[in-house]
């Protein structure tokens, strides 16, 4: 179920990518707000999965916890959980790598950051079928 609800996020963000391409490098403020919902809608589909998978330290829907864990769980901190240090500091610079490559595509076309998602996506829901347990 999880890898259809993906697929399926991945579909509609190549919908959105269409729809973003077709109206030029400057979408009405209309179309701007139904591409903003829907792609909230999705993210918020893609955050029950990754909670339903449970994926250790890549919060995606909840950075702060991240960032909050690495404090508190830090040399200073001294925390019991020292040693997932590395992981949660590996975590949060994907989170900003991903942040800069989107904002990189977003300076070429809303288009193509809305693509590059899709196919990301799609990856994910692909990757995660062929490698989950009992397969």
């Amino acid at each position: 179920m999880r890898r259809h609800t993906l697929a399926a996020g991945a579909a509609l963000l190549a919908g959105i990518s269409v729809a973003a391409f077709t109206a030029g490098p400057a979408p009405s403020h209309a179309l701007s707000v139904a591409i903003a919902a829907l792609i909230a809608a999705q993210m918020g589909s893609q955050a029950c999965v990754a909670r339903k998978v449970a994926v250790a330290d890549m919060t995606t829907v909840v950075v702060t916890s991240t960032l909050a864990s690495l404090a508190g769980e830090s040399l200073a901190g001294r925390g019991p959980g020292r040693r997932l240090w590395n992981r949660r500091t590996a975590a949060i610079a994907v989170i900003f790598a991903g942040a800069g490559a989107g904002a990189a595509l977003l300076q070429l076309h809303l288009g193509l950051a809305i693509a590059v998602g899709s196919l990301l996506t799609l990856a994910v829901a692909v990757l995660g079928d062929r490698t989950r347990p009992g397969r």
